[in-house]
């Protein structure tokens, strides 16, 4: 809708403080999208360090976003 400084707001706020790899991977797409691979990269590049430092059961019920992360093709 022609947001898109907003919108980073919104999701840069939702990444600080949300548990889960949704946001970040939502976010690195949509970046993505608008063509700011760099920012996108690091997005997706802090996402697959945080999945790493997840317990097992944290990295089960993030493995959606994960994958998505990973097959992100910036």
């Amino acid at each position: 809708m022609g947001e898109r400084e907003l919108a980073r707001q919104e999701f840069n706020t939702l990444v600080g403080y949300f548990a889960g790899l949704q946001a970040r991977a939502v976010y690195a797409e949509q970046l993505r999208d608008w063509g700011e691979k760099l920012a996108a990269r690091e997005v997706r590049e802090e996402g697959l360090r945080l999945a790493q430092r997840m317990p097992r059961h944290a990295r089960d019920m993030n493995k959606p976003w994960i994958d998505r992360l990973q097959g992100l093709a910036i």
